[in-house]
């Protein structure tokens, strides 16, 4: 009975103290692509490879009443820039917090272990997923990406003026007016962007720029119904696109892929579950 009943505390005393993990920092050490820097230098800086210990984040530091500190669980705080000695001295003092919780707030404690258990498990499935997919994706998978989805016209540039409307029948007077050149009319369309300037397909506003790169200088687009009304643009300038090369823009469709596949593997996971909401 002693035995088991130990067993059982150092289970529980571990899941109250993913709580003060997550409160820690420890969900956003997790977090994509994030490096977690296990010396701590000055200001978090990254160490070198030299200097970096080779320790697994399992590697048991510390025991607090025969629970054991495990590398992984102290690499927050050391990554805020503590020293390995200040971060265990912190840690312990969570752990020790976690288990006078767990005793005078057992109720809540059931909830906030639940929730901070699923956080950061369901972080670290996401970056190790992202880990895996990101390595299965070919040389020549990227590059077909690439030419089929990055085009010239994804990165040209557009000088724009609007008019915004609440009135259905004042956009439509608007847009018939300015299309026969009428100056009022035309007075009534501000720069989208101060000074002139020019906007990319992905700064146009309301999520148009798929329409707009579309269209040719001294074309029109609307009225199109927005949150905030109905809006006439004008395109007073185009700025013919060039798209980067493929080596710039190698990662960044990787990262692409991942994140389509994820949402894939999610979505499947949510048809073949069974989900019920009260």
């Amino acid at each position: 009975m002693e035995e088991g009943s130990k067993r059982g505390k150092l289970k529980i005393g571990i899941a109250a103290a993913l709580v003060l993990m997550v409160a820690a920092g420890a969900v956003g050490a997790l977090q994509m692509n994030g490096d977690i820097n296990l010396l701590g230098g000055e200001g978090g800086s990254k160490p070198s490879d030299e200097q970096r210990p080779a320790v697994l984040p399992t590697a048991v530091i510390a025991t607090v009443n025969g629970l054991p500190v495990t590398e992984s669980e102290v690499a927050p705080i050391m990554a805020q820039g503590a020293d390995r000695a200040v971060a265990v001295d912190r840690y312990i003092n969570k752990v020790l917090a976690a288990e006078a919780g767990q005793r005078e707030y057992s109720e809540e404690a059931k909830v906030a272990i639940r929730a901070a258990e699923r956080e950061v498990l369901a972080q670290l499935y996401l970056r190790r997923k992202s880990e895996d997919l990101a390595k299965s994706f070919s040389e020549d998978k990227l590059r077909e990406y690439y030419e089929k989805n990055v085009k010239d016209e994804d990165y040209a540039q557009f000088k724009l003026r609007y008019y915004l409307s609440q009135d259905q029948n004042d956009a439509a007077r608007v847009r018939d007016l300015a299309d026969k050149g009428d100056r009022d009319a035309l007075a009534k369309f501000a720069p989208v962007k101060k000074g002139d300037e020019y906007s990319s397909v992905a700064e146009i506003p309301y999520g148009l720029g798929q329409v707009v790169k579309r269209a040719k200088t001294g074309e029109k687009v609307g009225p199109v119904m927005v949150r905030d009304g109905l809006l006439i643009l004008i395109i007073d300038d185009v700025k013919k696109g060039e798209r980067p090369k493929y080596e710039t823009v190698k990662e960044e469709i990787r990262s692409v892929l991942v994140s389509r596949q994820l949402n894939d593997i999610l979505t499947s996971a949510r048809k073949s579950a069974s989900i019920t909401l009260n």
